[in-house]
Order: structure tokens, then C-alpha cells, then sequence
């Protein structure tokens, strides 16, 4: 696997997660809203009505969570152990705020105090030749 590819995974799973948590986040609310209860409150009660019932399988949604969360934990634990290997803190930066924050590119430049967007690009650019040599060395 190439450097880029364990930085993508990162960033991929992290959208994922957020992705599911927000979902997962709206429905409950709705759920609990019509059902006029507490998330405990339905865990806890035996005889369930079909609001109850539809509310239990949205919490459920969170459950799906969990394999998506076990990739970006690992990938997160590749990328961070190739960044911190980095010598360039400016290397560094570029890779943790893209990948591991999830920042846009252009949001990126900005807290860089780059004025070219363009300049971030060359930066990503280096960086990632320089991780490529750390992951061929592995």
C-alpha cells in the first residue's frame, strides 16, 4: 500500500463515520421525538409499540458504526506513524490537517498562511514523496 492510499483510507473512513453519525443522529432524534421518550426509556421497557420499535432499530444504526470506526482507527495509526517520521514540520502539517482533520484543501492553505492554494498542492506534493520513502523502507 503506498503512502497516499493509507492517508486516503483515513480520510475516507472518517467521511463515513460522520456520514453515519449524522444519520444515526437525525433519525434518533426523530424517533424519540414522536415516540415522546428517552433513549434509555425503550431500552429498558419490554412491551414496545411500533414508534418504540422503529426507534430501537434506528439505535441500532449505531451499531454500524463499528467497523467503519475499527478501519479508521487503523489507518489513522498508519498515516500518523509515517507522519510523525516526517522531518518537515510543514510536511507534517499539510498531511495531519488534510487527512487526519479532514480539512479542504483550501480551508488547509488557509491555516498554512499560504495565499496560492496552489502552494499547498506543491507542499502535499513533497510530503508525499517524502512518505513514500518512509513506507519503502518498512
Amino acid at each position: 500500500m503506498t503512502a497516499k492510499e493509507i492517508f486516503r483510507a483515513a480520510y475516507e473512513a472518517q467521511k463515513e463515520i460522520k456520514s453515519l453519525q449524522r444519520r444515526r443522529d437525525h433519525y434518533m432524534e426523530i424517533a424519540l421525538s414522536a415516540a415522546g421518550m428517552s433513549e434509555t426509556h425503550i431500552r429498558n421497557t419490554e412491551v414496545r409499540s411500533r414508534t418504540e420499535s422503529a426507534a430501537i432499530g434506528l439505535a441500532m444504526v449505531a451499531a454500524k458504526l463499528e467497523e467503519p470506526m475499527q478501519r479508521y482507527l487503523e489507518a489513522v495509526k498508519q498515516a500518523e506513524e509515517i507522519i510523525q517520521r516526517l522531518d518537515k514540520p510543514r510536511y507534517r502539517e499539510v498531511l495531519e490537517r488534510h487527512y487526519l482533520e479532514g480539512l479542504s484543501w483550501p480551508e488547509v492553505s488557509q491555516r498554512m498562511g499560504y495565499k496560492d492554494p496552489k502552494s499547498v498542492f506543491r507542499v502535499h506534493g513533497w510530503a508525499l514523496m517524502d512518505a513514500e520513502k518512509i513506507v519503502a523502507c518498512r
